[in-house]
């Protein structure tokens, strides 16, 4: 059974999504239609839960039950979408991005506090998927596909869907961002691991890699040669120790100049991301492979690098068999396929 065929409700429903991550929580209200359509979808509340964070997750889903209640609406359903490892999209396990590191029965917590709605815990990156699926133009979508969905962004994580269902496996299946590279490698504290693809892909290593690397460099040491804007923002983010101080615009400025250390750190990103893509064809030859987040929308030429990077060392029957695709707009796909769930009868049928 397809997407489509299981976005199906017997009467209008009014549903908030919760788009919920480490830099901002947002809250959007629409209703569903008995066609399948979503209508009316308006962006209702907006803020910051890093002060909010806690390793027990109860007091940052108080503030979002403050914040659905605010609407003064009364929602049949709530989809909340975010990074962690989730447990039959009722419970949190852990959310390394988010720091929560106590089981949190979140669906339990807020549908008793809203009228009993119906309430799903979602993994993002399988709301992205499930919307890139649900807003494709001019693709079939079929039954029989399987589909993954790699995201580079802040992290790195990627859903994959096969038959039409999110595939977990015994439960964390697409969890690429623990994927270790090198055992000897960086040690990754979020993750209580060495060496894992995050630390090798995500933009705040990258960019921490960028300002190391200048650090020692001839660029740093030279005091004849004239600063361009890139290596300037290294030189504060080095003096200041605020490597999260070179943005994906910088980066992108890095590449634009020729810069060595940002084409060199970005190719080896490019390099360690290839090797997850080419794992992931090798055990489960997705019929698609669609790329989102902003290491690949703003940075330019990055996504074709890990494009060449991957095919150079690919095995090419497998790899001409894959549909590659870059998604412009990540977020867009996310609050699309989190009311696109709300349409589902039964979640367990696709999640």
């Amino acid at each position: 059974m397809g997407i489509r065929s299981m976005l199906k409700v017997q009467t209008p429903i009014l549903v908030c999504v919760v788009i919920l991550e480490l830099e901002c929580c947002s809250i959007y209200s629409g209703k569903v239609t008995v066609r399948g359509e979503v209508k009316d979808i308006k962006e209702t509340d907006k803020w910051s839960p890093q002060s909010y964070i806690q390793p027990d997750a109860t007091r940052l889903f108080e503030e979002i039950v403050r914040s659905i209640k605010a609407t003064r609406k009364e929602y049949d359903v709530i989809i909340v979408s975010m990074p962690g490892t989730i447990k039959q999209n009722k419970e949190i396990i852990t959310s390394s991005r988010l720091g929560i590191k106590r089981a949190f029965s979140a669906s339990n917590f807020i549908s008793e506090r809203l009228n009993n709605a119906r309430v799903c815990i979602a993994h993002d990156i399988d709301c992205m998927l499930i919307g890139a699926q649900y807003g494709l133009d001019n693709i079939e979508i079929t039954s029989d596909e399987t589909i993954c969905y790699i995201v580079a962004d802040e992290g790195v994580g990627a859903a994959i869907m096969i038959n039409g269902k999110i595939h977990h496996g015994a439960g964390i299946a697409g969890h690429i961002s623990r994927l270790v590279l090198d055992e000897n490698g960086r040690y990754y504290p979020e993750l209580s691991q060495s060496g894992p693809l995050e630390s090798y892909v995500s933009r705040p290593w990258v960019s921490r890699r960028c300002v190391e690397r200048y650090g020692s460099s001839f660029e740093f040491s030279s005091t004849t040669t004239k600063k361009t804007p890139f290596q300037k923002a290294l030189a504060q983010a080095l003096s200041d120790d605020q490597y999260r101080n070179i943005t994906y615009e910088l980066l992108s400025s890095g590449v634009q100049e020729k810069n060595k250390i940002a084409l060199e750190c970005l190719q080896d990103a490019a390099k360690y991301l290839s090797k997850a893509i080419n794992s992931i064809i090798a055990i489960s030859h997705p019929h698609k492979i669609l790329f989102a987040g902003r290491m690949i929308t703003d940075i330019e030429e990055f996504y074709n690098n890990v494009i060449d990077t991957a095919k150079k060392s690919s095995w090419a029957t497998a790899w001409n068999a894959v549909f590659f695709d870059k998604r412009n707009d990540s977020r867009t796909d996310q609050i699309i396929g989190s009311f696109g769930i709300s349409k589902i009868e039964k979640w367990e049928d696709v999640l």
